[in-house]
């Protein structure tokens, strides 16, 4: 319930990160990036600190950071893929977004759960979650310049040979 409640505030956060006139403006890629690692930091501290149902209010604080994250990178990462889609196939990509999402949604838990079968620690099947979250990221690296690839995209000239 924690987790659930905490993605109001999260949804507000990725607002204020990435357009409020306060934030600090990052580009949604930066806020991506940054959502991942932050998702990744908590799992490894969750399954590094919390032993016991003795710390649960650690857990919970966890627990709402996880929530938290879940709410800034869901918005995050559709205002980038819609700002990295090319004009006119907006409905294809998106398509393709959302049929990736559902056919990979079974990895997490699969994950998690093999682990538990097969006899490894709770902890450590959590902490096997940053593998996923650290790829994204990876891959998120790729795409370079944020500027540039809106620019590439939009059929503007990234490479200064267009007049």
């Amino acid at each position: 319930l924690a987790t659930l409640i905490c993605t109001l505030p999260g949804a507000q956060l990725a607002s204020y990160l990435t357009s409020s006139p306060g934030g600090p403006k990052w580009n949604p890629l930066q806020s991506f990036q940054v959502c991942l690692a932050t998702l990744a930091v908590n799992n490894a501290l969750t399954a590094w600190l919390v032993k016991g149902p003795a710390q649960l209010p650690l857990y919970l604080l966890f627990q709402c950071i996880l929530g938290m994250c879940f709410g800034w990178l869901m918005p995050t990462e559709r205002v980038l893929f819609c700002t990295l889609t090319p004009l006119g196939q907006e409905a294809e990509i998106m398509s393709l977004v959302l049929s990736v999402h559902t056919a990979a949604a079974w990895i997490p838990p699969f994950l998690f759960s093999a682990l538990n079968e097969a006899g490894y620690s709770l902890r450590l099947a959590l902490a096997a979650q940053d593998v996923l979250l650290v790829t994204a990221l990876m891959a998120t690296v790729g795409v370079g310049s944020f500027e540039r690839a809106v620019a590439q995209v939009r059929g503007g000239d990234t490479a200064g040979t267009k007049k």
